[in-house]
């Protein structure tokens, strides 16, 4: 669920979106912990995701946060 938080912060907040603020947001104490996450789980960067998710040259499908997954 935190990629899913990280990924719906990075849409709100579109290129205003920061890597500190979405690590606060979505639980971590430090934005080097939210890249550290993505980097070991995802493969990627704070900064790549913004930018991939701000071009749309990636979907996500969300389905925890928007109620289907259960």
């Amino acid at each position: 669920m935190k990629f899913e938080k990280v990924v719906l912060l990075i849409r709100k907040d579109g290129i205003e979106a920061n890597c500190f603020c979405v690590a606060v947001d979505v639980g971590f104490e430090k934005a080097k912990n939210v890249s550290r996450f993505l980097s070991s789980f995802y493969n990627t960067t704070f900064t790549k995701l913004k930018l991939d998710l701000l071009n749309e040259s990636v979907e996500f499908d969300i389905i925890w946060l928007n109620g289907s997954g259960n």
